[in-house]
């Protein structure tokens, strides 16, 4: 009996009829990332969203005063994969933002499996004093 019992279940669990995430478990999953991270995406990928992938570590104004938004990227899938990042320039910072000075989005092409790469978004305007960079949106394919 338990040979059996430990046969159905693993068969189960192959098949994906046991422990699987219904549609709306992966829903509230996607959501939660979204609201923890203040970032959007359309991959249905629970075990690894892209917005986990993503780090920002240069907010700045350049010599020739553009904005820059920049960090890496790391691939923690099993297969290559790219990115597209978008990013928005607000006026002031902290909980103090205003308008929106400026949206780009970058392209980060064919990262190999467990690699990090870096990626930088230049806009050409000049920051009327304290800016926020945000990213606002990454997409992963495949």
């Amino acid at each position: 009996m338990v040979v059996f019992t430990v046969v159905v279940v693993v068969s189960l669990t192959a098949a994906g009829l046991i422990g699987r995430e219904s549609d709306a478990e992966k829903a509230k999953i996607l959501a939660e990332v979204e609201r923890d991270t203040g970032i959007a995406t359309s991959s249905p990928d629970t075990d690894q969203p892209p917005q986990r992938d993503l780090r920002v570590g240069r907010c700045e104004a350049d010599p020739e005063g553009a904005l820059v938004a920049g960090g890496s990227v790391t691939n923690f899938t099993d297969q290559p994969a790219s990115y597209q990042i978008s990013v928005v320039f607000l006026e002031g910072s902290g909980s103090e933002v205003g308008a929106e000075l400026a949206a780009t989005t970058v392209d980060v092409a064919e990262v190999a499996s467990e690699r990090t790469v870096n990626w930088s978004s230049t806009a050409a305007v000049a920051p009327p004093g304290d800016f926020t960079c945000r990213v606002v949106r990454i997409e992963r394919s495949p």
